[in-house]
């Protein structure tokens, strides 16, 4: 088996991983590494990079402390 290591846009990355799920499985193996070393020094950069996607709402400081 072979190992290689790819650098890819964002905006492609979904098309590349949907290609690779549809290989056969026992002939691939996906290991996903989030963090390069870059990434790692800049914090700022890292978050910019994948903002966050909240699907419910915060509460309000009321609320929250009502519970």
């Amino acid at each position: 088996m072979k190992t290689i290591q790819l650098k890819i846009q964002d905006s492609v990355l979904e098309k590349i991983m949907y290609f690779l799920r549809s290989l056969p499985k026992s002939e691939v193996e996906i290991i996903e590494k989030e963090d390069t070393l870059e990434q790692k020094d800049d914090f700022i950069a890292r978050l910019s990079s994948r903002p966050m996607v909240i699907e419910d709402q915060f509460l309000s400081r009321e609320d929250a402390n009502a519970r």
